[in-house]
């Protein structure tokens, strides 16, 4: 509510953000939501559609950048089984190491080894016929999901002004 008030330049106080997130899963848990809630709350505000297909996840910052989350190659495999067409995943994420573990029997022996393995989930993705894109940015991401672009604001003049300087 707080990134979404700060991109549209809208006063938090007055509205009411409420979330009622409903999931039958125990385990999950984390950031990896916080960007797509911020889409779908910059969409809801603006009472816009957002387009079918389209998964994310990454955290949300407060500069309105969009942050690394773990888990992403398994969260592909859940994407692939739900149906849609584009996952955008966090910047600098589409290339993930992991570990991979091998058995071998020598009777009466069995040596377990691990290995570390690179997954490209862009070319992963095309294997699973979806399209893995990576945001960097809340903007970036609103216009994926709502084909609607939002102009970042521009400042002009001293960002510190006397009333801040009096406020800290």
């Amino acid at each position: 509510a707080m990134v979404t008030s700060d991109v549209l330049g809208i006063d938090q106080r007055k509205y009411d953000f409420y979330y009622i997130i409903d999931i039958p899963s125990p385990i999950i848990g984390g950031p990896s939501a916080g960007g797509a809630l911020t889409v779908a709350t910059i969409a809801a505000v603006n009472n816009w559609t957002l387009k079918p297909g389209i998964v994310m996840t990454g955290m949300i910052n407060p500069d309105e950048s969009i942050g690394p989350v773990g888990g992403i190659p398994f969260k592909l495999e859940a994407v692939a089984a739900s149906n849609a067409t584009l996952f955008l995943i966090p910047e600098g994420q589409s290339k993930f190491t992991i570990e991979k573990n091998t058995a071998k029997t020598q009777q009466p022996f069995i040596f377990y080894n691990t290995v570390d393995e690179t997954v490209d989930l862009v070319k992963r993705g095309k294997e699973l016929n979806i399209t893995v894109r990576e945001t960097g940015t809340i903007y970036d991401a609103v216009f994926a999901f709502t084909g609607h672009e939002i102009k970042k604001p521009v400042y002009e003049g001293d960002v510190l002004t006397t009333r801040y300087i009096n406020l800290l």
